[in-house]
């Protein structure tokens, strides 16, 4: 099988440690930007969130390595493209977005010690410099380009890897990719089903669909509602039977369904009282 996939998202969403495992299965080379960027900034004793807004500027950086993500269309061979912008560059790729819960994103980072050059205070700080670093990029990649990377419309394949081991959301790309390959349709979206939120006051007692077909989603900036009212019982059985990747169909609007804050609470003490408990693998980045 030919391996050639781009792969973005989320910081602290496990992309390394994903790359790897591909890349030891399938015997591709991995081509990355992030450490490229980390240590510009090292280099010039400035922070990662510092660079990106020196880059917002200045864009002669980003089009050193955009270039170079154009020249990767033609590497031969098996590649790994993990960079924010290969999707948009680079021809003839699979293109693969992780997700992660912000929460969990500034979790992980923060007790990542071999980020030298992306040390915080605190889990509160961290989160806040994740938040103003991807809406540096955002920015940026829109003002230089027109491309909206936070668009999840624009990608193959979008996991979810707030839950899920690095192992098995390796293991859901490879799987997907080869469908992708054979022409076979096939699940766009893996999501957790504990970042989501109803648009069902009375979930509790609203009918179960058992069709076996994806989640409809709603997804509007960043937050995941539940869209049909008989998909909240069928993701409250995903959850039950530890499924931290559940097959979604999205749909994408700017306006945030209505839930008041009882349901909202109702629905976080439901899922959190669903949730077996074991302990999970988690992907680091």
């Amino acid at each position: 099988m030919n391996f050639r996939i781009s792969l973005t998202g989320d910081l602290g969403s496990g992309k390394s440690t994903v790359c790897r495992i591909l890349s030891e299965k399938y015997d591709a080379k991995i081509y990355s930007t992030g450490p490229i960027v980390r240590r510009i900034a090292m280099e010039r004793g400035i922070s990662v969130v510092d660079i990106n807004k020196f880059m917002e500027s200045d864009p002669t950086i980003d089009f050193e390595m955009d270039n170079r993500l154009k020249l990767l269309s033609d590497e031969p061979g098996n590649l790994i493209i993990d960079s924010r912008m290969a999707w948009f560059f680079t021809q003839g790729t699979f293109k693969v977005y992780l997700s992660t819960s912000a929460e969990e994103s500034a979790r992980r980072i923060f007790n990542d010690k071999q980020r030298s050059s992306e040390s915080f205070d605190s889990i509160e700080e961290t989160a806040r410099q994740i938040r103003m670093r991807k809406q540096s990029e955002n920015l940026r990649y829109k003002t230089l380009y027109g491309a909206d990377c936070g668009y999840l419309g624009n990608y193959d394949l979008v996991v979810d890897t707030t839950a899920a081991p690095a192992q098995t959301v390796a293991e859901l790309i490879g799987e997907t990719y080869e469908k992708h390959l054979n022409g076979e349709e096939h699940v766009k979206m893996f999501l957790y089903g504990g970042r989501m939120k109803p648009t069902c006051d009375d979930f509790l007692n609203c009918e179960e669909e058992t069709d076996g077909a994806p989640v409809k989603v709603i997804i509007a900036d960043g937050d995941i509602y539940i869209k049909e009212k008989t998909d909240h019982k069928k993701v409250l059985d995903y959850i039950s039977r530890g499924n931290n990747l559940i097959p979604c169909e999205a749909e994408y609007t700017d306006e945030h369904p209505q839930t008041d804050e009882k349901t909202l609470l109702l629905w976080k003490e439901t899922v959190e009282n669903t949730i077996p408990k074991i302990n999970n693998e988690e992907p680091t980045e």
